[in-house]
């Protein structure tokens, strides 16, 4: 298996290409140049120097955050572009993991630690390359007291080792049981391979027993798993430009960045849903949300099909406890033990709070209380957050329905969820 593997997220730019386990050749800068002026000149003197053909490849990887915001675009951006060009899978890597990867067989939690500035740094914690700890973005001193909490109830008290610039620090206060390994500061690209190739075999295996044809010199399994369009930044944080739009008092929807962690979990403790059946009442905020979210929304009429029927199908509104205000919906039809998501909307100016998370979760809720045990759901290619959000919660990718979606034309992608 090739693999172009790329970094742009933190102070050095790089790529490398990866074969079968090995990197056959690696480019490498830390010179103070621009990301933007380096990157795509490493990467084609890389293909050029070691006779690759761009086509040749398998896949396409590089690390999505967190990091450097205007770094991580540009390798997003570029990889996206080549990728969707090749028609070949883009795999995204997590610019902590990669950063803890070379001391993934060390019997210690391995803690990358990122600094983003005011005693804060991204984070998160390692187990033998397995991740026991989310990605967050906090102050170090919560970090350092999280750390320490795991290491005592689940390691038994193993060390701690500490890699990245936010090292530092971490061991402000003294810890005996903390050490900072040097010289694992920066992500090196062949660890965005490893990791690549190791996500790839893994949805080759899962396919296989699935039944599905995973070989990608036969069909677009693999492209359609990790599909170009769904590449996206991880930020953890928002950025300068966001933080001085809410200043002003500006709206910004459907940006195309993930969050999770602790922002997240700060917004769902400032907000607490109710999830009830729709009343008939509902309806006029339900069909205003279904006008401004998709192109071809719903009619009241169709919504109090689902709403006024517990039979085979139900219609649930998600509301702020505190002021009562409708924030989000699904609808959802079920037969024996299958069910179908037929949509799931969240009012624009909830939107990127954690609400749609929320929203399945209560469908999963549902669905258990109902005896159900497989959710499926439909979506548009091009709607990112939403496919994002659906990997992130365990929906399996099956299937694509070419040119599925109307105004405009897309195809729609078919997911699964055993519960």
């Amino acid at each position: 298996m090739r693999i172009l593997a790329c970094d742009t997220s933190n102070r050095a730019c790089s790529c490398c290409l990866w074969e079968d386990g090995q990197s056959i050749d690696t480019r490498f800068r830390n010179d103070g140049l621009t990301h933007s002026q380096t990157f795509m000149p490493q990467v084609h003197d890389l293909m050029e120097k070691n006779h690759a053909d761009y086509a040749d490849l398998d896949a396409l990887a590089c690390t999505v955050g967190p990091g450097s915001f205007t770094g991580i675009r540009i390798g997003v951006s570029a990889v996206k572009t080549m990728a969707m060009a090749l028609q070949k899978p883009a795999v995204p890597v997590s610019s902590l993991e990669a950063l803890a990867y070379p001391l993934h067989e060390e019997d210690a939690l391995v803690v990358p630690l990122i600094d983003c500035r005011n005693h804060r740094a991204w984070s998160a914690g390692y187990y033998k390359g397995k991740q026991v700890l989310p990605e967050v973005a906090d102050d170090v001193n919560v970090i350092r007291k999280v750390c320490l909490d795991h290491v005592a109830k689940e390691l038994a008290n193993k060390r701690i080792l500490l890699v990245g610039s936010g090292a530092a620090l971490f061991l402000e206060e003294e810890v005996p049981v903390a050490e900072y390994r040097e010289g694992f500061d920066e992500i090196l690209p062949e660890s965005i391979g490893a990791l690549a190739e190791s996500t790839l075999l893994a949805k080759k295996e899962e396919l296989a027993r699935s039944g599905a044809p995973a070989d990608t010199e036969k069909d677009d399994t693999l492209t359609s798993a990790f599909a170009a369009t769904a590449l996206m930044p991880v930020y953890l944080s928002r950025t300068q430009a966001e933080r001085n739009a809410k200043e002003q008092g500006k709206v910004v929807e459907n940006v195309p960045i993930r969050y999770y962690s602790t922002l997240e979990e700060e917004q769902k403790k400032s907000m607490e849903l109710v999830f009830e059946k729709a009343k008939e009442e509902d309806l006029e905020k339900i069909a205003a949300i279904e006008q401004v979210s998709f192109p071809d929304p719903w009619s009241e009429d169709s919504l109090w099909t689902f709403a006024s029927d517990e039979t085979i199908r139900t219609l649930v509104t998600a509301k702020e406890k505190e002021s009562g205000e409708l924030v989000g919906y699904y609808a959802l039809q079920y037969v024996l033990d299958e069910a179908e998501i037929a949509v799931v909307a969240v009012a624009a100016k909830y939107r990127r709070q954690g609400v749609g998370r929320e929203l399945i979760e209560a469908v999963k809720t549902f669905c258990k209380r109902k005896k159900i045990s497989v959710i499926h759901l439909e979506v548009r290619a091009g709607n990112e957050a939403a496919v994002h959000l659906y990997r992130a919660m365990g929906f399996q990718e099956t299937g694509c329905r070419k040119n599925y979606y109307d105004k405009p034309k897309e195809d729609a992608l078919l997911f699964s969820l055993s519960i």
